[in-house]
């Protein structure tokens, strides 16, 4: 007994020393809207053939750096892919992603909900540090169905940058759940005017037409997205299908 627990220790030192000398390789992940990441990803290495993870991740940095290392005895060599490594990566408010990491690339993770497969704002990206940290809180808070706190950090995002549309577009999402559909609707039409190819407001402004039982306008609305992004949006054409049909 004593003899087979010294060999399963000794093949575990060597393969942590086989793994801690191997070549770090680092990837970086980011967030759709351009975010700050509040919180640390979950990173979950795949199985391999062989039945052992393809890599180890050594360290997740606040900037959303991922230094990791590949198992070498976790499949054959081969140089072309001796940086790759299959992860699935979880992130609350975000959808689960299965990528794989490759040396020096970045990994985006898109929103749940309403978010998902929509367009990017220039604006997110283009937004101050400042700005950017407090939308990240304002998601945060949003996702954890707090609505006055995600409303307060979103006004702090507009007020420290007003083309910020992503932040306009939410700060109405929040409003309309405290039922404010006033403010939300000049919050949506903020974010167009911010960004106009930004898609997400016109889906929200569109919905709030059809509440408020304004058909034509919400035919106009979507109608102006659909001309814009004919392909990627299957929302709008529910929107603006039902908005003809109340017409």
């Amino acid at each position: 007994m004593g003899t087979n627990s010294a060999f399963r220790a000794g093949i575990l030192l060597l393969a942590a020393v086989a793994v801690a000398s191997a070549q770090s390789y680092h990837a970086s992940i980011v967030t759709e809207d351009g975010s700050p990441l509040q919180t640390s990803p979950q990173i979950i290495p795949a199985l391999s053939d062989r039945l052992v993870q393809e890599c180890v991740i050594q360290n997740i940095f606040g900037n959303g750096s991922v230094q990791y290392v590949v198992n070498y005895r976790s499949r054959p060599y081969d140089p072309a892919t001796a940086d790759a490594c299959t992860v699935t990566i979880r992130l609350k408010g975000y959808q689960a992603a299965q990528v794989t990491l490759r040396n020096d690339a970045t990994i985006v993770l898109k929103r749940v909900g309403l978010h998902e497969g929509s367009t990017v704002s220039a604006t997110a990206l283009n937004a101050p540090e400042p700005a950017r940290k407090a939308y990240g809180k304002g998601v945060n808070a949003m996702t954890d169905e707090k609505w006055p706190a995600a409303q307060k950090n979103f006004e702090k995002a507009v007020e420290i940058d007003p083309d910020y549309a992503q932040a306009w577009s939410d700060l109405g999402e929040v409003l309309v759940k405290q039922s404010k559909p006033t403010e939300a609707r000049a919050a949506w039409e903020k974010a167009v005017q911010a960004d106009p190819k930004y898609i997400k407001p016109y889906i929200q402004l569109a919905r709030l037409d059809m509440v408020e039982k304004h058909p034509e306008d919400a035919i106009t609305i979507a109608g102006k997205a659909v001309a814009m992004n004919p392909l990627e949006f299957p929302e709008l054409y529910f929107v603006y299908a039902a908005a003809i049909r109340s017409t």
